[in-house]
């Protein structure tokens, strides 16, 4: 059964699809070719529609949506509209405009980091870190009077346990905090808690108070007391198997992946033909070279040239003023110096190596593309003003007052409710009222380009 999108018979599809028994059917992934829709100019396989869900919605989404029918109906009808919007697109030539041009480029440099990020080091990789669980009673301090906290805490445990001491500040906060720091590659910790562990067996616990002062992003520095939980040797292919976790084996996965990443970098960085000028930002001169790979040069001017881009690109894809104000300042320059640098570096590796001419590579960038052409499409034909009158806002504050405008005061002991005055909230009430009239006139003009297309949802191959 097909039901087609016409002038004629515009009936809604999800409406339908609940009126059928036969749709409720599970999406069967095996048959990639499987054709699920048509449109004047293309056609929508199952695979294409699955690599669509995942590049706009988080795992767990996808696998909601394949359970049920009517939302892979609705999801492929969106589908549609989103890739007829981008043929429409393409068509009045916004693809060709310099400000795509500029997102063009930021997109593509993104792409190619992932994607050797992944060919180039996740495949190629053969890591046997080691890895620990530890628990830690914790004093953000490094004083006199604190170690000796921290020894007495010591002596405690020889009494009873870590375990009973820990449970016992968990339940009873004094002086300690206690941390339960989960699964943590070695290379994570601060050398002097390293140290520290280096020769704790399992079940063990440090008989002298470890004191950091060289803290990072994962531990601060302080006075700590750290039991030894686990630990093991971990592989890019056991870390869940360690954690039990998945988004801390992924976490912990691209720490590693970023570890591997920038010591690759290094050894770009240090071949013959690679240069680095420090103190190409600190000159006037725009002709002065900032760095050199091989037989290409940049100059600070043509970097300048980059950060105007990068701007507009911001900007165009509407980023907050705040963020916009820091990139002219010198401290981003320089940091975004150097990751232009190193950028510059890895394509020349992916050039080389012929990865941009592979076809999931290709996919995958003009997927994301077309993404953010169809975004930035819908930006150009939602109306720059619209008409939002005081008696729309005042009906829509009685609407949603209850849900985002009370809030509960005490009054000689009793709660009232009581709720944030029109005059306070009318003009965020305006500029909701504002995006969704916008909203609302580019899904109607999606939907007449569905009628116009032709959209056909082939429902029974779902």
């Amino acid at each position: 059964m097909n039901i087609t999108i016409t002038r004629k018979n515009s009936i809604n599809v999800i409406s339908l699809a609940l009126l059928l028994p036969a749709l409720l059917m599970f999406l069967q992934c095996n048959k990639g070719n499987d054709i699920l829709a048509t449109y004047n100019g293309g056609t929508v396989t199952r695979q294409e529609f699955m690599d669509w869900l995942e590049l706009n919605y988080y795992k767990r989404e996808v696998s909601h949506i394949i359970k049920y029918k009517t939302l892979q109906i609705q999801k492929l009808q969106e589908m549609c509209k989103e890739k007829i919007m981008i043929l429409e697109a393409k068509k009045m030539g916004y693809d060709k405009q310099p400000y795509f041009a500029n997102i063009k480029e930021l997109y593509t440099d993104q792409e190619i980091m992932k994607y050797f990020l992944k060919k180039e080091i996740e495949e190629k990789a053969k890591i046997k870190e080691p890895i620990v669980h530890i628990l830690a009673l914790y004093i953000n301090d490094v004083k006199e009077d604190s170690y000796k906290k921290a020894v007495n805490v010591i002596a405690t445990c020889k009494s009873k346990s870590f375990l009973d001491v820990y449970k016992q500040y968990s339940n009873n906060p004094k002086d300690f905090v206690c941390m339960d720091f989960r699964y943590k590659f070695l290379f994570m910790l601060p050398e002097s808690l390293q140290k520290g562990i280096e020769k704790l067996e399992k079940n063990d616990y440090s008989m002298e108070p470890i004191i950091i002062k060289d803290g990072n992003d994962w531990f601060n520095s302080g006075i700590y007391i750290v039991f030894k939980k686990d630990q093991r040797t971990a592989t890019l292919k056991n870390l869940y198997l360690i954690t039990n976790d998945k988004k801390e084996a992924h976490d912990l996965k691209n720490i590693v992946l970023i570890r591997l990443l920038n010591e690759y970098v290094d050894k770009l960085r240090s071949k013959k033909d690679v240069y680095f000028n420090y103190k190409a930002l600190d000159s006037n001169a725009v002709n002065t070279i900032l760095f050199t790979i091989g037989n290409k040069s940049v100059k600070v001017s043509d970097f300048n040239e980059r950060i105007k881009k990068l701007i507009e690109s911001k900007i165009q894809l509407g980023s907050d003023v705040t963020i916009v104000s820091e990139m002219t300042k010198k401290s981003f320059k320089d940091e975004y110096a150097w990751e232009y640098f190193t950028n510059e570096l890895v394509k020349r590796v992916f050039y080389e190596k012929g990865y941009h001419n592979d076809p999931e590579f290709v996919k995958s960038l003009n997927d994301k593309l077309d993404m953010i052409l169809e975004i930035e499409f819908k930006k150009h034909l939602a109306p720059k003003n619209v008409n939002v009158t005081l008696a729309e806002i005042k009906e829509e504050y009685e609407l949603t007052k209850d849900r985002y405008y009370a809030y509960t005061e005490s009054v000689e002991g009793k709660q009232i409710k009581k709720y944030i005055p029109l005059e306070k909230v009318k003009d965020e009430i305006k500029r909701i009222l504002e995006n969704q009239k916008k909203e609302d006139f580019v899904n109607k003009y999606k939907s007449n380009l569905a009628l116009q297309y032709t959209v056909t949802l082939k429902t029974e191959s779902i």
